[in-house]
């Protein structure tokens, strides 16, 4: 009887203590559930967070293109469609400023550099600072990157948190940062655009399509340091690791002697309501390439006929004459003394250095080999159109016809598009009478600041291809020794393009016409 009672008492004490191990096991599964649960939720949570944070700096990246500053008079030219100057064509501007100061260079080596051509080099690089500067600090303001940034979260919700928001605020981190230095810009160029001695310091990155200014790596021009944002081409906006990120960090590795380079790369901050955050990085792209050049720019070609006349050693008159043979009575009842009835007339045929009536024709009529000062012309125009080539110019010189009374022409571009791309060259005779419409911003009477020189000079000679006559009136002289002499030369006066003028071609011919009368006594 005892026997089975304490078998009884042993049941239920191993009864009992089952059901104690089966509730603190199934109190154990159910904190571990209730665990796994909340890490799902925080897990989940923090990659809707990390989503949010994702979106939120490709917003930045992509909506920075819309940060934009009003360019000053000088790169109005390098605006886009709205006038407007942002991080896709603000290395238009810093290529216009480069290419003047380039040209100030190649005046300094030339020994042809004046004040008005400095000024014009320090106005280009401090208007192009001043762009840049202002663009700057719209593109590391916080306000604008947090609204940016609120965009993307106003329109995610994270579930695991509760259908919660991500925030932020205009003290979170809103670094920037440089990235690509030394890749590609997304301004292509042709080293035969840049003018010498520039040309063989500046910075380049090759690609199978073009050749680029080198990305957010100083390049000298006039002893002035410029600099250009990296885009690789045609890159969409993409992610970026925090460490790619943090090795590119304006406020932590700077660009020597550039101030204010502007950023590429953005990030992002967002916390959650249980301050859970999440950091992105994003790397912004305009995919859109320009080619470097200063748009609102023009060559001239002025051609100068003169005939001095010279009777007895005195000159007695200048006169021009045109791009056809023709005749002049340069010297009348010239008197030649004892008494009133003693003259000369003097006469010549004039403009006969012409073989044809074209512009091309005009280059050619200077005795000698023309190449320099073709190459020196078509320098130029490439800074305004980057593949423009010398047999383009050619055909460009010899579709223009000479016109009568006309002496100076100008060759501009002629866009179709409102931000001034992809241009076609255009030539143009200026008078009083256009007979073809210039663009309004084309300012033709604008100088250019260079000193001029002579890039070719033919030799002189004596009554070919113009020649003279004379007849002597009066009792007290007879007609003397009469003759010509010709020369011909092509000068240069180079401009910085900053006041739109690249430089102006000169074609000149001088004739000099000598009468001589002798004394019958």
């Amino acid at each position: 009887m005892k026997e089975k009672q304490l078998r009884s008492i042993t049941r239920h004490k191993n009864t009992g203590a089952s059901l104690v191990l089966v509730a603190v096991c199934a109190g154990l599964i159910i904190i571990f559930l209730i665990a796994c649960f909340q890490i799902a939720l925080l897990l989940g949570g923090t990659q809707e967070l990390n989503y949010t944070a994702d979106a939120a700096a490709l917003n930045i990246a992509k909506r920075s293109m819309e940060i934009k500053t009003s360019p000053s008079p000088l790169y109005a030219d390098c605006a886009d469609s709205s006038g407007m100057v942002s991080l896709a064509n603000i290395n238009r501007v810093w290529g216009k400023a480069y290419l003047i100061n380039a040209n100030v260079e190649e005046m300094t080596a030339g020994q042809e550099l004046t004040p008005a051509a400095t000024a014009s080099g320090d106005g280009a690089f401090t208007f192009a600072q001043a762009i840049n500067d202002d663009l700057s600090a719209k593109l590391n303001n916080h306000p604008t990157l947090l609204s940016f940034f609120n965009q993307i979260a106003g329109l995610r919700f994270l579930a695991m948190f509760g259908n919660s928001q991500a925030n932020s605020s205009v003290k979170s981190d809103w670094s920037t940062a440089s990235v690509y230095r030394g890749d590609t810009s997304n301004l292509s160029f042709n080293f035969n655009q840049i003018p010498g001695p520039a040309n063989t310091h500046c910075l380049s990155v090759k690609t199978d399509s073009a050749i680029y200014m080198q990305g957010y790596t100083p390049v000298l021009a006039n002893d002035k340091p410029f600099y250009f944002v990296a885009f690789h081409p045609i890159e969409m906006p993409h992610l970026v690791s925090e460490t790619f990120f943090k090795q590119n960090r304006l406020d932590e590795n700077s660009i020597a002697n550039i101030s204010n380079p502007l950023p590429n790369a953005f990030s992002a901050y967002g916390t959650a309501p249980n301050s859970i955050g999440s950091h992105a990085f994003a790397i912004a792209n305009p995919q859109r390439q320009y080619n470097l050049s200063i748009p609102h720019a023009f060559a001239s070609v002025n051609l100068i006929n003169t005939a001095y006349w010279i009777v007895q050693n005195k000159q007695v008159n200048i006169t021009t004459y045109g791009f056809v043979p023709e005749t002049q009575w340069g010297a009348r009842q010239i008197p030649l003394g004892n008494g009133n009835n003693n003259h000369l007339d003097g006469y010549a045929s004039l403009g006969n250095e012409f073989a044809g009536n074209t512009l091309w024709d005009a280059l050619h009529s200077v005795q000698g080999d023309p190449s320099e000062t073709i190459a020196q012309l078509l320098q130029k125009i490439q800074e305004i159109k980057s593949d423009f080539t010398q047999a383009n110019l050619q055909q460009l010189l010899q579709q223009q016809i000479l016109v009568t009374n006309v002496n100076n022409y100008v060759i501009y571009p002629n866009y179709k598009s409102p931000d001034n791309t992809n241009p076609s060259m255009q030539i143009a005779p200026v008078s009083a009478n256009k007979t073809k419409t210039l663009p309004g911003w084309l300012n033709s009477a604008a100088a250019n600041e260079g000193q001029p020189k002579t890039l070719l000079s033919q030799e002189p000679t004596q009554d070919q291809p113009n020649y003279d006559w004379e007849m002597v009136f009066g009792p007290g002289y007879r007609a003397g020794e009469h003759w010509t002499v010709v020369e011909g030369q092509l000068d240069w006066q180079p401009g910085t393009g900053a006041n739109q003028t690249l430089g102006q071609l000169s074609i000149v011919h001088n004739t000099r016409c000598y009468f001589t009368a002798q004394p019958i006594n």
